[in-house]
């Protein structure tokens, strides 16, 4: 009878131990999910720049000059 009391309490510790642990692991879990999805800071505002048929969009053109024994793999 005794050994089976103190085999029941260390089961019973053995699960707050576990139920604990998983709370502090659940509580940084939320907290990193906090601190990682919201900025820090002043919030940017992002505005939309409305292109019309009057203005084009510029683009720089760029010369790349080769070697003959150059490979050049990209755009």
């Amino acid at each position: 009878m005794k050994s089976l009391i103190s085999f029941s309490i260390r089961c019973f510790d053995a699960l707050l131990w576990s139920v604990g642990l998983s709370c502090v692991v659940l509580v940084l879990a939320v907290g990193f999910y906090v601190c990682w999805t919201t900025p820090f800071g002043k919030p940017q505002t992002k505005q939309i720049v409305s292109v019309t048929k009057a203005e084009k969009p510029k683009f720089e053109e760029k010369i790349v000059v080769l070697d003959k024994n150059t490979i050049y793999a990209g755009r």
